[in-house]
């Protein structure tokens, strides 16, 4: 039976593009008595069970498409339903959509923390940043068609449609990726303080 939403304490949204460094941070919240929880795993889970191969442009179609059928929070409620036994702490990573943003807020009193790979447009650094990952075929890409990818991840109009940097905007705050793993868990860190004191 999953966790009702009165068991969780705190619910942290983290956000931000491919490459920021987002699932770091979550992890990091994680090593800090947090849940983490990653919705884009959700996402390609469904793509999985249609028998499809995940690409960027598939996950965001289909992430789409689940939110305008199911509603706004539907990978948001489904994330947080993988938690069979009450916790105090959840940390959702890879929302996408600024409705996503609005349901965690307003139905889990959520706080969205977003991360940047750099201040102003770090789409190159993020890019350099997935080509010396591996993360299947999803990331194997040139830079033009990160840039597609991007444009893609940012243009949506609609509160259903994935919009991350309309997302961003709404985060209360904002870590920098800009330096080495030190400097990022010491923003994380000063972040969780700040959330667990209300």
């Amino acid at each position: 039976m999953p966790a009702s939403r009165q068991s969780f304490e705190k619910v942290v949204g983290v956000v931000g593009g491919a490459g920021s460094g987002k699932d770091t941070v979550a992890n990091i919240f994680q090593q800090n008595g947090f849940t983490h929880i990653s919705s884009s795993d959700l996402v390609r889970e469904e793509i999985a069970r249609r028998g499809l191969t995940t690409s960027r442009e598939l996950q965001t179609k289909i992430a789409n498409e689940q939110r305008e059928k199911h509603g706004i929070g539907y990978w948001v409620d489904l994330a947080l339903d993988q938690i069979e036994q009450p916790t105090a702490r959840v940390a959702v990573s890879g929302l996408y959509a600024p409705g996503e943003g609005v349901h965690l807020m307003d139905e889990y009193s959520g706080t969205l923390v977003g991360v940047a790979a750099g201040a102003g447009d770090d789409s190159a650094l993020r890019f350099d940043r997935i080509k010396s990952r591996s993360s299947g075929d999803r990331d194997r890409l040139d830079f033009e068609e990160f840039m597609v990818a991007h444009e893609r991840e940012n243009s949506g109009v609609l509160d259903h449609e994935t919009n991350i940097a309309r997302l961003m905007t709404m985060a209360r705050f904002v870590i920098y990726n800009v330096a080495d793993l030190d400097e990022l868990e010491r923003q994380t860190l000063a972040v969780i303080d700040e959330v667990m004191k209300g």
